[in-house]
Formats: C-alpha cells, structure tokens, sequence
C-alpha cells in the first residue's frame, strides 16, 4: 500500500498479512531496550564468539554476520573471543545478523518477546519464532523423511502454521545445543550456493 497525504494512492492485498523478513528485528530490540531499561539484562555483559556461531548458518545472510565480526575486529570490540552483549543487538539491527538475532531470541525469551509484541499496535501480527532456523526446515524435512523435491514441497505447504513454527523452534533448540545441525546441512546449503552463483553467471 502507498499512501499519500492520508490518500491512499496504490495498494494489492492490503489486508494479506506478508512476512516481514528483517523487519521483525526491530520488535526484538524493543524487547531488548525494555529488559535493559527493567535491569533484567546488562548490555556490558560478555558474549562468546562461540555461541554467536553456533546460530549462524553460512551463506543466508549476505554475509552480513561476517561483516559484522570484521567491524568488532577492527574497532577492537572482541576481547578474548568475547563482545558485549550491547554490540549483539547493535549487529543485530546495524548490519542485520541472523545469528544475532537468534542468540537474542534465546537470551531474552521468546515469551517475553511476544509478549511485548501482544502489547504493541500490531493487532494482525502473528507470534515471532526462530525465522533464521525456519530456513532448515527444508534441507531437515529432507534428510528426516528421505523426499523428493516434489514431496517436499507439498509437505510443506500442507504444513500447518504451529507444525512449521514448532519445527523452527526444534532446529533452534539443536543449534544452542551445539550447532551439530550445520554440518550435517553444509554439503546441501554449499549445493545451493552453487546453485544460486550459476544462475546469476
């Protein structure tokens, strides 16, 4: 929709409710503001590299993690593998890091988060879950259930909302604890990229 001077000028499908992508990084930094300004959380708190890490998963970001971790070496931000937990959430919403984003997810509470969300202005919004594992769900329905391409997409797409938000919240579950669900994506996911670099030649 485009609006003009409270003149409505455009609009398809006003009323379809669309993914908000990386948008939805903001609702996760007004919880993270609130639990900081409640005391809950202290942004100088230390953060291991390594549990950032175990979020992130190679070549779905554009590489915006990466960029992000050059940016904390260059203005000597990293002391002994560690960052502030500040400096997350400022990677979160400056360079948009999907891995920063889910570590926050964990660290502040997806309840919280959503509670937050129930209280704000979005009466059409639905529930925030782990976006960044949901692109797992795929390459693990995959795996699990030996299907086709064709098989695959037809399970997902009869897939409930609640089925596929829970699948995203398990594959987060396996990434905290270890992150063992990277390597075992990374022939496809590398597959993918291939993919995606010859049909841009």
């Amino acid at each position: 929709m485009i609006r003009e001077n409270n003149q409505t000028i455009i609009e398809y499908q006003p009323e379809q409710p669309m993914p908000l992508a990386s948008v939805v990084k903001v609702i996760v930094a007004i919880e993270y503001a609130l639990q900081v300004e409640a005391q809950r959380i202290d942004p100088t708190e230390w953060v291991s590299l390594d549990e950032l890490e175990k979020y992130y998963i190679p070549h779905t970001d554009g590489e915006s993690h990466p960029e992000w971790l050059a940016q904390m070496e260059r203005s000597n931000k990293i002391s002994g593998q560690r960052v502030e937990l500040q400096e997350v959430a400022r990677g979160m919403i400056l360079f948009s890091s999907n891995a920063n984003t889910e570590f926050l997810m964990e660290r502040l509470g997806l309840d919280r988060i959503n509670h937050t969300l129930a209280e704000l202005p979005f009466s059409k919004h639905q529930e925030i879950y782990p976006y960044s594992s949901a692109i797992l769900i795929p390459t693990y329905l995959r795996m699990k259930e030996d299907l086709s391409k064709r098989q695959l997409t037809t399970r997902i797409t009869n897939m409930s909302h609640e089925e596929y938000k829970e699948l995203a919240i398990f594959i987060h579950q396996q990434l905290k604890e270890g992150g063992k669900l990277i390597g075992l994506f990374q022939p496809e996911m590398d597959l993918f990229k291939k993919q995606v670099i010859r049909r841009l030649k």
